[in-house]
C-alpha cells in the first residue's frame, strides 16, 4: 500500500493557543530545511541481516526499468560525491540544509524521506529494504506519492529484524564521512586524512544503538529481573531436555521419553503469543485512483498485518476476497461509472457529481488493473447494455481470478519486498492483471524484536478512502484493535479531516483507545518559525543561526586556506596542512552541535505546540480526557541510525521513535506477564510433575494389590472429571444455550407485541435544503455542516430503539458476565474435589499420592486460567455486538441495512431528484420488514457467538482431559513402569534434574511474583 503524501502550504495550520511554524515547501539551496538530514555510513556487517534492518515494504521501487540509473547513483553516494551546491552566506538566518545525497535538491513534504546508505546497499548493490519500504526516489525529482506516513511508523516501530549480528559494526571511515553537514557539498578533495592513532581503547563507543536496549517502559513485564526469570525458566526447560537426550528413548517413536522431550523443547522456545493489535489508520490519498510512482508503479491500499516469527525468514500470507465480494464490488464500481457517463451532463453540485466523476475514476482504473488488455478504450462500459456488461465482466472476473499460491515464504528481505511489491503495486507495462484488486488483507511474519514481545502491528487504509469495500474493513478492524493511532502530517495535523474522521467513529462506538501520531516533525524551516513565533522563541532561533552561519563561514575559510596550500610550495606544508585539517575536523564537530542544536529547538517547540493543540481538541474526546500525542520524523531516525550509539541517540530521541517504541511496548505489558505467570506456574510445573511420574513409576515398590487399587482409582476420578466437566447433564455443555435464552428472554421479548416499533424514523429533517440532504446521503448518513452540525441519521433512526434495549442489553451483559465467572469457579471446584478424590483414594500410597498430586495441581490451574481468558474473549465479543447493534456506523446493523437506500439516493439527479431521494430514505425507514431483519441479525450474531464459545470451551476442557489423561497413564500404565524400571540410569539423572530445577523454580516463581 502507498499512500499519496499531500504537498504542503507554505504555512502550517497553527494549533490553537499557540502559533506553529510552517512546514517547507522545498529544501533550498540557501539551506533554510531541516527536513532531510545528512546520511551517515552504514555497516557492512548489517548486509547479513542485522537486528536492527527495518521492515519489509509493499512500497518500493521496480527495479528493472531504471536499474543502470539507480546503480550509478548508488555508486554516487557511496563514493560520497553529491551535487555541487553554492556557497552558503556568511550570515544566514537559517542553517545550511542536509540535502541526501543522490536525492537532488528538491525535498519537499510530498518527496520521500527515505533512508539511504542501508547496509544491503553496501552488500553488491542491492537496494535497500529501507530505502524500498518508503518508495525513495532516488532520481532528481521527488516521487509524485512520496511515502506512507503509516508504514513509516510501523517500520520505524519494528525496527530490529531478527538478531543475526555476530559482529559489531566497524566503524564509520572518515573518507566517507563528509567534512560538512552538508552531505550533497562536493568534497573537492579537500577531506581531512585520517588519523592514523589507534582506536583500540574507544571501540566500545562504535557499537550501533540497539533497539533492545532501549529504556523499557514501566510495567513489570519489562522489568529486567522479570525477563531474566522468564529466560532462566525456559534455560531450565532447555536443560532438562538436553538430559531426555541422553537416553535413544528419546529417538523412539512409542516412548513416553520422547513425548516428554518433545513436551520439554516446546518450553524451552516457548514465546508469548501475540495479545495485542496496534492499527496504524491514515487518509489514503482521499479523491485520487491509485497513482504512478517514477518507477511507473501506482500503489494501493491493503490492509497489512504485521506478525512476529521466531524465525530468520519471512513468511507472506494472502488473503483474497472471495468471488461473491468481488463480483458485489465490481457491480458496484460498473453502476459509479455508468451513473456519471450516462448522466453528468445533467447532474449539478448538488447531485454530487464532483464525488460521481471521482468515483467513475477509480472504477476504471480498478477495471484496467483488473482486466489489463481485455478492456479497449472501455466505451463498451458505458455504451453497451447494463446487463451484458455486467456479464462481461463477470466471465472475465471468473477466468482473472488469481491461482497463485496463497502462501509465500521467502529467505532474503529483498524478495520479501519484491513478492510484496508485486502483490500491492500497478506497474507501468505490466501484461498480466494485477493481483491486489483481489486482495483482502496480507499478513507478513518476520523476525524483530518488538513484534516479539506479543505486538501485532496492522497498517490500515483511511475512513475516508474511495473504496468503499477497504473502507469498511478498516471500520471492523478498528473495533477489534487495543489501540489506535491516527497517522497525519504534522503540518496540518489540527485540521486533518482523517484524524475527524477516526475519532467521530470513536464517539460513535464508544472508543477510549485513540491516540495521534503527528509525522515529518523535521519538515521545519528556522526562518520561517521565527516569524511565526516571535518573542523570546523567535530571539533564541536568530541567536542559534547566527551562531551556525559562524561555524559555517569559519569552516569555509579554513576550506579555503587547505585549497591554496596545493598551489604554494613550502617546506613545513604538510605541518600547516595537518594542523589546518585538525581545526576543519572540530570547526565541522562544532558545526554538528550548533544546527543539532537549533533543528532540536525547532523540532520540540513545534511538537509541543501542536501536541497542546491536538489535545485540546481531541483529549476531552476519550473518557479520562486525556490523548496520546506522538510526533516523529522517520528522516532524522534512519539519518544517524546506524552511526555508533553515543553519535546515534540525540537523533533518534529527537525523531520521537524512541518514545512511540515504548507506549507500544506498555500496551502488551500487563497481557504478557499473565501469560508469562502462568507459564512459570502451570506449564513447566506440569512438565516436572511428569517427568517425576515417570521416575516414581520405575521405583517398583508397590504391590499388584496396590497398583490395582490405583488403576481403579485413578479410572473413578476420570471418569468423574468426563461426566462433571463435558457430560451431556454438565452445566458447562449449556453455556451457549443458557446464553441464548437469556437473550430471548432480556431483548426479544422487549421488542415483540407492542413494544414493536412499527417503523424507524428521523426527526427535525424536514427544513433540510436539498444539497444538504444530498450531502448526507452521499455520506452514508453520517455528516456535518455549519447550519446543521454534526448528525448521523442512522443513530437517530433508532434512537428510540436504543433507549429502550440499551439498559436491557446492558443488564444482560451484567447477568452473563456474572454467569460466566460461576461456570470458572464450578470448573476450579469439579479438579479440585477430583484432586480431594486421589488423596483419599491413594492415603496408602504416601509417595505416588504426593507426586500425582502435585502433578495435577498445575494442570488444574492451568485450566481455569484458560477458561478465564476465553470467558473475558466472550465479553469483548459482547462489547462489538452492542456497537453493531446499538450505533449508527456505517458498518452497523442499522448501517448495512441501510446501505442500498442511500447508494440509490446517490444514482438520483436533475429535476425532482430531492424528492425522490426522500422517498427512498423515508420508504426505506418505514419498509415492514426492516425492524424484523435487524432484531434478527442482532439475534443471530448473539447465537453465532455463544455456540462458538461453547465449542471453543468443550474443546479446550477435553484437550486438557486428554493431558489429566496421559498424566494418570504415568501412573496406571505397564509399558511406562517397564520403560522406568529397565533404564535405572536414566532415571537417577533425571531425579537429579529435578529436584534442582525445583529448586530453581521456586526462585523463579519469586521473582515473577514480587
Amino acid at each position: 500500500k502507498h499512500r499519496q503524501s499531500r504537498s504542503t502550504s507554505t504555512a502550517s495550520e497553527p494549533s490553537r493557543g499557540a502559533p506553529t511554524p510552517s512546514t517547507s515547501p522545498g529544501s533550498s539551496s540557501d539551506g533554510s530545511n531541516f527536513s532531510s538530514s545528512p546520511s551517515s555510513p552504514r555497516e557492512e556487517h548489517a548486509a547479513r541481516g542485522s537486528p536492527d534492518d527495518p521492515l519489509p515494504s509493499i512500497e518500493g521501487r521496480d527495479e528493472s526499468p531504471n536499474a543502470t540509473t539507480t546503480t550509478a547513483i548508488r555508486s554516487r553516494r557511496i563514493s560520497g560525491t553529491g551535487t555541487d551546491r553554492a556557497r552558503s552566506p556568511s550570515v544566514s538566518v537559517s542553517p545550511p540544509s542536509s540535502t541526501l545525497p543522490g536525492r537532488g535538491l528538491d525535498s519537499s513534504p510530498g518527496a520521500s524521506p527515505g533512508r539511504v546508505g542501508s547496509p544491503l546497499e553496501e552488500g553488491g548493490g542491492t537496494a535497500s529494504i529501507a530505502a524500498r519500504l518508503g518508495g525513495l526516489d532516488l532520481g532528481a525529482s521527488p516521487s509524485r506519492l512520496g511515502m506512507s506516513d503509516v508504514r513509516d511508523a510501523i517500520t520505524d516501530i519494528a525496527d530490529g529484524i531478527g538478531a543475526r549480528t555476530t559482529t559489531p559494526p566497524p566503524p564509520p571511515s572518515r573518507q566517507t564521512t563528509t567534512a560538512s553537514p552538508d552531505a550533497g557539498s562536493p568534497s573537492l578533495g579537500l577531506r581531512p586524512p585520517a588519523d592514523r592513532r589507534s582506536r583500540a581503547g574507544s571501540r566500545a563507543s562504535l557499537v550501533p544503538h540497539d533497539v533492545r536496549d532501549e529504556e523499557p517502559p514501566p510495567n513489570r513485564f519489562h522489568d529486567p529481573a522479570v525477563q531474566r526469570a522468564f529466560g532462566d525458566a525456559k534455560a531450565l526447560a532447555a536443560r532438562l531436555a538436553g538430559v531426555l537426550e541422553g537416553s535413544p528413548l528419546h529417538a523412539s517413536a512409542d516412548s513416553t521419553i520422547k513425548r516428554l522431550h518433545r513436551r520439554a523443547r516446546e518450553l524451552a522456545n516457548f514465546q508469548c503469543p501475540s495479545t495485542r493489535t496496534v492499527g496504524f489508520v491514515g487518509d489514503s490519498g482521499v479523491g485520487e485512483p491509485p497513482l504512478p510512482s517514477n518507477s511507473g508503479a501506482a500503489c494501493t491500499c491493503v490492509v497489512t498485518e504485521y506478525h512476529h516469527h521466531a524465525r530468520d525468514d519471512f513468511v507472506v500470507e494472502v488473503e483474497l476476497f472471495d468471488r461473491d465480494e468481488l463480483t458485489n464490488q465490481v457491480d458496484e464500481l460498473l453502476t459509479s461509472y455508468r451513473h456519471f457517463h450516462l448522466h453528468a451532463t445533467r447532474m449539478t453540485k448538488e447531485d454530487g457529481v464532483e464525488e460521481a466523476e471521482e468515483q467513475a475514476k477509480v472504477a476504471l482504473d480498478t477495471f484496467r488493473a483488473m482486466f489489463r488488455g481485455r478492456l479497449g478504450d472501455g466505451a463498451f462500459l458505458a455504451g453497451d447494455l447494463d446487463e451484458d456488461v455486467r456479464s462481461t465482466l463477470r466471465s472475465w472476473l471468473d477466468e482473472t481470478y488469481p491461482q497463485d499460491e496463497e502462501k509465500y515464504t521467502m529467505g532474503e528481505a529483498e524478495a520479501c519486498s519484491r513478492l510484496l511489491m508485486r502483490l500491492t503495486s500497478e506497474t507501468a507495462g505490466a501484461h498480466e492483471p494485477a493481483v491486489w484488486p483481489y486482495i483482502k488483507t496480507i499478513k507478513v511474519f518476520l523476525n524483530s524484536h518488538i513484534l516479539s514481545k506479543g505486538l501485532v502491528l496492522v497498517d490500515l487504509p483511511g475512513l475516508r478512502d474511495v473504496n468503499s469495500a477497504r473502507r469498511k474493513i478498516t471500520e471492523r478492524y478498528l473495533l477489534y484493535c487495543n489501540e489506535i493511532l491516527v497517522i497525519c502530517h504534522i503540518g496540518r495535523a489540527t485540521t486533518d479531516a482523517g484524524v475527524v474522521s477516526v475519532f467521530d467513529l470513536a464517539k460513535k462506538a464508544d472508543l477510549s483507545n485513540v491516540g495521534i501520531v503527528c509525522t515529518k516533525s523535521d519538515d521545519i524551516r528556522a526562518e520561517e518559525a521565527k516569524k511565526d513565533w516571535k518573542g523570546l522563541r523567535a530571539r533564541h532561533i536568530q541567536e542559534l543561526s547566527n551562531e551556525v552561519a559562524r561555524t559555517q563561514g569559519q569552516i569555509d575559510e579554513a576550506k579555503l586556506s587547505l585549497a591554496e596550500l596545493e598551489d604554494e610550495e613550502l617546506t613545513d606544508q604538510e605541518d600547516i596542512e595537518l594542523e589546518l585539517s585538525r581545526r576543519l575536523r572540530k570547526l565541522e564537530q562544532v558545526l554538528g552541535k550548533k544546527r543539532f542544536e537549533l533543528k532540536k529547538y525547532l523540532i520540540e517547540n513545534r511538537n509541543a505546540a501542536v501536541s497542546r493543540g491536538l489535545r485540546k481538541d481531541y483529549g476531552k474526546r476519550n473518557p479520562d480526557g486525556t490523548l496520546q500525542v506522538f510526533c516523529v520524523s522517520n528522516t532524522e531516525y534512519w539519518a544517524r541510525r546506524r552511526l555508533s550509539k553515543d553519535e546515534a541517540l540525540p537523533s533518534l530521541r529527537l525523531s520521537g521513535i524512541i518514545a512511540l517504541r515504548k507506549h507500544c511496548l506498555a500496551i502488551i505489558g500487563d497481557s504478557q506477564l499473565r501469560i508469562a505467570r502462568g507459564f512459570v506456574a502451570n506449564d513447566l510445573p506440569a512438565l516436572l510433575g511428569d517427568v517425576a511420574l515417570w521416575i516414581e513409576s520405575g521405583a517398583g515398590s508397590a504391590s499388584a494389590e496396590q497398583k490395582r487399587t490405583v488403576r481403579e482409582a485413578l479410572d473413578k476420578v476420570e471418569r468423574r472429571l468426563k461426566r462433571e466437566l463435558i457430560g451431556q447433564d454438565s452445566d458447562l455443555g449449556r453455556v451457549g444455550k443458557s446464553i441464548k435464552e437469556e437473550f430471548a428472554t432480556e431483548i426479544d421479548s422487549s421488542a415483540s407485541g407492542d413494544n414493536r416499533p412499527s417503523r424507524l424514523a428521523m426527526t427535525g429533517i424536514a427544513g433540510i435544503t436539498a444539497a444538504t440532504y444530498s450531502a448526507f446521503c452521499r455520506q452514508y448518513g453520517s455528516y456535518r455542516t455549519p447550519a446543521v452540525g454534526r448528525r448521523d441519521w442512522n443513530q437517530e433512526a433508532i434512537a428510540k430503539l436504543v433507549k429502550d434495549l440499551g439498559p436491557r442489553w446492558n443488564e444482560l451483559c451484567s447477568s452473563i458476565e456474572d454467569k460466566l465467572e460461576e461456570d470458572a469457579k464450578l470448573i476450579n471446584n469439579v479438579l479440585a474435589e477430583a484432586l480431594e478424590l486421589i488423596l483419599t483414594e491413594l492415603e496408602g500410597l504416601p509417595r505416588t499420592r504426593r507426586v500425582l498430586y502435585v502433578a495435577l495441581r498445575c494442570r488444574r490451574q492451568a485450566i481455569v486460567s484458560e477458561a478465564e481468558a476465553l470467558f473475558v474473549k466472550f465479553n469483548e465479543e459482547l462489547g462489538t455486538l452492542r456497537i453493531d447493534a446499538l450505533s449508527g456506523i456505517r458498518t452497523s446493523l442499522i448501517g448495512q441495512a441501510m446501505e442500498a437506500s442511500y447508494r440509490d439516493c446517490n444514482m438520483q439527479y436533475g429535476t425532482g431528484s430531492d424528492q425522490e431521494r426522500k422517498s427512498i430514505i423515508n420508504g426505506a425507514l418505514g419498509h415492514s420488514g426492516l425492524f424484523p431483519k435487524y432484531m434478527r441479525d442482532f439475534r443471530d450474531r448473539l447465537k453465532s457467538s455463544a455456540d462458538g464459545l461453547q465449542e471453543q470451551l468443550l474443546e479446550m476442557l477435553q484437550r486438557h482431559l486428554d493431558a489429566f489423561e496421559t498424566t494418570l497413564n504415568l501412573v496406571r500404565d505397564e509399558n511406562v513402569a517397564t520403560e522406568s524400571e529397565e533404564n535405572p540410569e536414566l532415571r537417577r539423572c533425571l531425579e537429579v534434574e529435578i529436584a534442582t530445577a525445583r529448586e530453581e523454580l521456586g526462585r523463579i516463581e519469586e521473582a515473577m511474583a514480587a
